[in-house]
């Protein structure tokens, strides 16, 4: 926390969990990789990164990925959130996204639904912006096209659907 000059962290591929407050005020960071072993992100694990552009985390369509309730938030500059193959599961009662009004490219490798069990699982993301939002998507897979995916990034939020 408050590391102002950090700009590169460089995580282990050991690490299972990136616990609350881990990334918390670090105005310089620019990008942040998640090792495919990550199976939680906690509360609050990204949070108040002024300068952070992008986040990747996945790699394992074998391994459950778990994103707590406002896991990445208040995250200014951040334009990218990409997916890499993983078992997805949003948890909490209110979203894992919260406050990040520039994301205007989500990039999602996924081929199975991810579990949802918060109402709104994408929150404020890419509500700011006035660029062209975009979900990449792998190529013919339908669940893109409803629930959640439907009713929050594509009619509430305004993302664009592209394949990858």
């Amino acid at each position: 926390e408050r590391r102002l000059h950090l700009e590169e962290v460089v995580l282990p591929s050991t690490l299972a969990i990136v616990g609350g407050n881990c990334f918390q005020s670090l105005p310089a960071l620019r990008e942040l990789i998640i090792p495919k072993n990550v199976i939680s992100i906690n509360w609050s694990a990204i949070n108040d990164c002024a300068s952070l552009k992008s986040i990747r985390m996945g790699g394992s369509e074998s391994m459950p990925l778990s994103l707590s309730f406002e896991a990445i938030r208040n995250c200014p500059s951040l334009t990218c959130v990409e997916f890499l193959p993983c078992q997805l599961t949003f948890k909490g009662s209110t979203s894992p996204f919260q406050n990040l009004p520039q994301l205007n490219a989500l990039i999602c490798h996924l081929t199975a639904a991810p579990t949802f069990e918060p109402s709104t699982p994408f929150g404020t993301i890419g509500s700011g912006t006035t660029e062209r939002k975009t979900l990449y998507r792998p190529a013919g897979v339908s669940f893109y096209d409803e629930g959640a995916w439907l009713n929050n990034l594509r009619n509430g939020l305004g993302f664009y659907v592209a394949d990858l």
